[in-house]
């Protein structure tokens, strides 16, 4: 395996910090390759977690753990995902930045080879989290960050068992190079399967995936506005709309029309005060 794991763990957090253990639970083998969890990594967590509060309307607590200091952003009760600097999860590049999600898997470590197999570079070595698991941070192979994580308990939640709930995770979306390759790689290293493909006219093919029995997201290419590939989050919102403009007033940007989706329901994909790549869906108020 050579030097596959040279990449340090740094930082890695004692304690639960992701907030993993919470919600319904399900074995991790019904749910491997499933997004679980989301983190945002960023230079300035205090200013992040005050535009995600006001823009999506999460709470904020904090939590430090082994001198690092977290966000951790919940939707009523429920933990929906951390912010935490950059320098924790450093890979020694400076570029390990924006929201990653975190896939269940059964063996790290296992994953991680596979994957390096595949042609996906680490970005973080496995670490271990006591009491709550391992997680690692891979890209893929058009350079997406993806999360693995394998429970200590053997099992955790889907970020969509809540999805029609506000605040909480209702749709993953990766912006790549080339959506078929990637759909391709995700397919080999976890089973995902294509759903639909949407022409999108000139900005190329929409491709639907399920990573179970129900679609879980899209593969498009990206869009001029994003330097790199990578993956977004949709939360959701109880009124696109409003939801809109509190991103613009809070210093962030919107870089894509609203658009209706066959629920009924709109997206609206954003960058953050940071220039993190972020998503919203929900109905229009009116």
């Amino acid at each position: 395996m050579g030097n596959l794991f040279a990449m340090p763990c740094r930082n890695a957090p004692s304690r639960n910090v992701l907030g993993l253990a919470t919600g319904d639970m399900n074995d991790m083998a019904d749910i491997e390759g499933n997004f679980v969890w989301y983190e945002l990594l960023t230079t300035a967590i205090g200013a992040a977690a005050d535009f995600y509060v006001n823009v999506v309307g999460f709470t904020a607590g904090d939590m430090v753990v082994d001198n690092v200091a977290y966000k951790i952003l919940s939707a009523g009760e429920r933990p929906t995902a951390a912010i935490v600097d950059t320098v924790a999860y450093s890979d020694g590049s400076g570029a390990l930045s924006g929201w990653v999600g975190y896939l269940a898997v059964k063996d790290v470590d296992a994953v991680v080879a596979m994957m390096h197999e595949l042609a996906a570079v680490v970005r973080l070595a496995p670490c271990d989290a006591a009491g709550i698991g391992r997680f690692a941070i891979v890209g893929d192979p058009q350079g997406a960050a993806i999360g693995l994580f394998a429970s200590s308990s053997g099992s955790a939640s889907r970020t969509e068992a809540d999805s029609t709930l506000n605040g909480h995770v209702a749709w993953h979306e990766l912006y790549t190079g080339n959506p078929q390759e990637a759909l391709s790689f995700y397919r080999h290293a976890f089973g995902w399967r294509s759903v639909q493909t949407i022409d999108m006219g000139a900005a190329g093919p929409y491709l639907i995936f399920s990573t179970g029995d129900e679609p879980a997201g899209g593969i498009a290419r990206r869009p001029q506005e994003i330097s790199q590939s990578l993956w977004s989050p949709f939360f959701r919102v109880n009124d696109i709309e409003a939801a809109a403009h509190r991103v613009v007033a809070e210093g962030g940007k919107v870089f894509d029309e609203l658009r209706e989706v066959p629920d009924g329901d709109f997206t609206l994909r954003c960058f953050d005060r940071q220039g993190a790549v972020f998503a919203l869906v929900g109905p229009k108020a009116s």
